[in-house]
């Protein structure tokens, strides 16, 4: 009766142990992660007043400690072509520990229809 006991204990401790989900099943396509410090809340879409992409990003550091937030958005088109442009280079967030971050990216134009942010940490 004692091992039922502890290996009930022992799943119960284990789940609650277990890493968070770094971003809403929704949006995990749309978001690649090298770090497990960085996670994201919700991504807003939307379009400039000519039909452009425009995306705001809202997430945060599960790190207590700050540290720099490199995110870069590859867009793509219709035919899911990368299309390479200046826009894609890494850019840097300074976050404090356990703090949030926002962002907001336009398109490259209206060539682009899709798009991947890829974060990384410092």
């Amino acid at each position: 009766m004692k091992n039922i006991f502890l290996v009930a204990f022992a799943a119960i401790l284990l789940s609650a142990c277990a890493t968070p989900s770094l971003v809403p099943s929704d949006l995990a396509s749309r978001v690649q992660f090298t770090d497990e410090n960085v996670y994201v809340k919700n991504i807003q879409d939307t379009q400039t007043d000519d039909g452009i992409i425009r995306i705001t990003v809202f997430g945060g550091l599960a790190s207590r400690y700050a540290k720099v937030v490199r995110y870069r958005l590859r867009w793509y088109d219709s035919s899911h072509t990368p299309i390479d442009t200046a826009l894609s280079n890494w850019r840097e967030l300074n976050v404090d520990g356990s703090a949030p971050f926002e962002f907001t990216a336009v398109a490259p134009g209206k060539r682009a229809v899709s798009y991947v942010i890829e974060f990384e940490t410092r």
